[in-house]
């Protein structure tokens, strides 16, 4: 069960404490609890038709977050691709004309 800032330190190879101490300074200085942003956790206010793209070879954030982002939407749907990685989703001409399409719908 990693937490929003726990993935960042790791990505970044720092201690754990750093983590800690990062989420005592964002929530004394403004006032808000950073996983509470999470879109794990505001999926689950979201009513409006919302689509999730997620690539398998997304190194920086795993597909299987994807997934519980959309089993905590109420009309959510997925699209799920390969090999575009984090990146490269958004360029992609395929990606794009389903977003597209589900945009007209």
């Amino acid at each position: 069960n990693n937490k929003i800032l726990d993935l960042f330190v790791q990505k970044l190879k720092l201690k754990p404490k750093v983590a800690e101490i990062m989420r005592k300074q964002i929530k004394s200085k403004f006032k808000v609890d950073l996983e509470s942003l999470a879109a794990l956790t505001s999926a689950k206010k979201v009513k409006i038709p919302t689509l999730v793209v997620h690539d398998t070879q997304d190194n920086d954030v795993d597909v299987s977050s994807a997934y519980k982002i959309r089993q905590n939407l109420s009309n959510g749907k997925l699209l799920v691709t390969n090999g575009l990685g984090h990146r490269k989703i958004l360029r992609d001409h395929k990606t794009i004309n389903a977003i597209i399409d589900f945009l007209k719908n």
